[in-house]
Formats: structure tokens, C-alpha cells, sequence
């Protein structure tokens, strides 16, 4: 699957995996923070909270890498920056790109109507 061919689909899923990193990266503020405030009792359960969602994360990625939508460097990403620096990072990227290669194949259309309408005023 080209992720040109699917814009939108990709976008949907991004939507999903900005939801997943921000509701990680909320759950691993609050969490150093009760670490680092020797809450015990709040650390118990967010750990376990974060955890799940950062699991959740990097499952959501790789389903989209296994999709096609995207290469494997973004879960790496996700795996490697324990979640949402990776996400927010490749977010970006990834929209970056798309909007590139929909410039480029805008681009295309007029240059060819251009090219055929000087070849039809030659002609004519």
C-alpha cells in the first residue's frame, strides 16, 4: 500500500496514535512527578497505566507499518524514545511527506496541460 494512494486513511490513524502519545505522555508527567514526589500509592497505579498505554502505542504504529501506511522507522521510533517523542516526531515527518508528494503530484497535472495546450497553440 503507497501512502500517497491512502491521504486519508493515514491521517484517521495518525489522529488515533496523537490521542495514544498525548494521553502517554500526560500518564508519564504525572508519573515522574509522583515518583519524584515520593508518592508511592499514585505510582503503583500510574506505572501500570503507562505502561499499558505505551504498549498500546507502539501497537498502533506497527499495525499501521504492518498496513503499509508508513515504514518500520516509526515504531522503532515509538520503542526507542519510550513513546511519545517518537510519536509526535514521526507524526510530523510523516504529514510532512505527504504534503510533499501531494504538492508534487498536483504539480504534474498542470505542467502536462500546459505542455499540450503550447502544442495545441502550435498546431492551431
Amino acid at each position: 500500500m503507497n501512502a500517497i494512494q491512502h491521504p486519508d486513511r493515514i491521517a484517521r490513524r495518525m489522529h488515533i496514535v496523537r490521542l495514544a502519545a498525548l494521553a502517554d505522555l500526560v500518564l508519564l508527567i504525572a508519573l515522574v512527578t509522583a515518583a519524584l514526589t515520593g508518592q508511592r500509592e499514585i505510582v503503583h497505579i500510574l506505572g501500570p497505566l503507562h505502561g499499558i498505554n505505551y504498549l498500546l502505542l507502539l501497537a498502533i504504529v506497527s499495525v499501521g507499518a504492518l498496513d503499509g501506511l508508513w515504514k518500520w522507522w516509526f515504531p522503532l521510533a515509538v520503542l526507542l524514545t519510550a513513546g511519545p517523542p517518537g510519536a509526535f516526531v514521526g507524526e510530523w515527518l510523516i504529514h510532512r511527506s505527504i504534503r510533499e508528494r501531494s504538492v508534487q503530484k498536483s504539480d504534474t497535472p498542470s505542467i502536462l496541460q500546459e505542455e499540450h495546450h503550447n502544442d495545441w497553440k502550435e498546431q492551431g
